[in-house]
């Protein structure tokens, strides 16, 4: 049974991280000091963190007598990786399509 009030965290916990990598060092590549990243950190930290805690949580098997790795796999793979091909696809397309300026960027 789903969880509405769980789900609703954890889609807030990822927008969290979603927000805190596409903000992550803006300042520093395109020279614009309006907001202070610098607290964002924290939202990336948070958002891992409460994110992992409770899916580490509800992925742990209620019955671990009937449990097989191999078939969890299976469909932890055969769920995420569409989803994971679909995005590098389209952020590819769309670099390719808006020419979007690429930055020889240090990451040290």
């Amino acid at each position: 049974m789903k969880n509405k009030q769980i789900d609703s965290l954890k889609g807030i916990l990822m927008l969290m991280i979603v927000f805190y990598h596409y903000t992550y060092r803006f300042q520093e590549l395109y020279h614009i000091q309006t907001v202070n990243f610098i607290t964002l950190e924290f939202w990336g930290i948070i958002g891992v963190a409460g994110f992992f805690i409770i899916s580490g949580y509800f992925i742990f098997p209620k019955d671990t007598n009937n449990y097989n790795a191999k078939q969890f796999l299976i469909k932890r793979i055969a769920r995420l990786y569409p989803a994971y091909l679909l995005c590098i696809t389209v952020i590819f397309i769309s670099v390719k399509i808006f020419r979007i300026a690429r930055k020889r960027i240090k990451f040290f």
